[in-house]
């Protein structure tokens, strides 16, 4: 072999072995990706008040190198529910490895408890009350873990408040776990508690499922997934009908697009970003038409049936 193919074949060898020890770095032994660095907020404290500027702030003391980001501060007041489709909503598109700290915990000082999430297999990391807001997430990961808050040196230095753990424990924990900190240190694995939510079916060629998130052009997303519709019998183009908390049922086209149909409609649409069912208003509120809320039951079917 000359100098110049020995030359060759060793720096061949540096870049696969530099290639190896980089994809080292980016996976983790048990199979994860390991933190990256950025912080997701989600919360239902509004923008009016202090308390997402104290959150950032604990999440920074914890991490001064952390990429702090918010989801939402505007998630409705105390409602778990619709906190835990907002974050399985959000948290998909940001990059494995990314922490969320979600403070929605109209529970807090009680015995419910404080814990972390690691799904798999993106390594996302998910701080906040075991009160079923992580009921949706957990649901679409491969597999997941949660573990007890109970390490005192990754909480806020001093005295505990009892209505403030987004300060005292979940800013300070996100803001650990985004510098790298051994997700196993944080205490004890505990079973995740879940929302008592029931699932969508069919039957009879009739479809029923729930309103999980009223957004704020007043489109209802809802948890029945376009598959069912079609084991329904039911396709694209078809009229149907709506029932929201059995009440009267209300015409509506299956169309792909909103602007399928003229100002003012009502209409159900699967093509959005959660392949769900979608009940709008082209230019105007389903909500309000349909006097909906999230929780509600809706039901579905082929026009003029029974």
């Amino acid at each position: 072999m000359t100098r110049k193919r020995k030359a060759l074949a060793g720096s061949l060898t540096l870049a696969v072995v530099g290639l190896a020890l980089s994809l080292s770095r980016t996976v983790a032994a048990d199979g994860s990706v390991p933190a990256n660095g950025l912080v997701v907020l989600l919360t239902d404290y509004g923008s009016a008040d202090g308390y997402p500027g104290i959150l950032k702030g604990v999440v920074m003391s914890a991490n001064p190198n952390a990429r702090l980001f918010d989801a939402t501060h505007d998630v409705p007041s105390f409602d778990v529910a619709q906190a835990s489709f907002l974050l399985a909503q959000v948290a998909p598109d940001w990059p494995a490895g990314t922490t969320f700290v979600v403070v929605v915990d109209p529970g807090v000082g009680s015995a419910r408890e404080r814990i972390a999430l690691r799904t798999w297999p993106d390594g996302k990391l998910y701080v906040g009350p075991n009160n079923g807001v992580f009921t949706d997430i957990a649901a679409r990961s491969e597999r997941c873990e949660a573990r007890l808050l109970t390490n005192e040196q990754y909480r806020r230095p001093g005295v505990v408040s009892s209505t403030f753990h987004g300060r005292d424990w979940f800013g300070p924990v996100g803001g650990h776990l985004s510098a790298g900190v051994p997700f196993e240190s944080l205490g004890e694995p505990t079973a995740l508690v879940t929302l008592n939510r029931p699932a969508p079916r069919q039957q009879g060629g009739q479809v029923s499922g729930t309103v999980l998130y009223a957004d704020h052009y007043g489109n209802l997303l809802t948890n029945i997934p376009h598959a069912l519709l079609v084991q329904a019998g039911l396709q694209v183009g078809q009229a149907l009908e709506v029932s929201v908390a059995n009440g009267t049922w209300v015409p509506l086209p299956w169309v792909d697009t909103y602007s399928s149909v003229a100002r003012g409609k009502l209409l159900l649409t699967t093509h959005n970003a959660l392949r769900g069912v979608e009940i709008a208003v082209n230019y105007g509120s389903a909500r309000e038409r349909l006097k909906a809320k999230a929780g509600q039951t809706l039901r579905l079917r082929a026009a003029g049936g029974r």
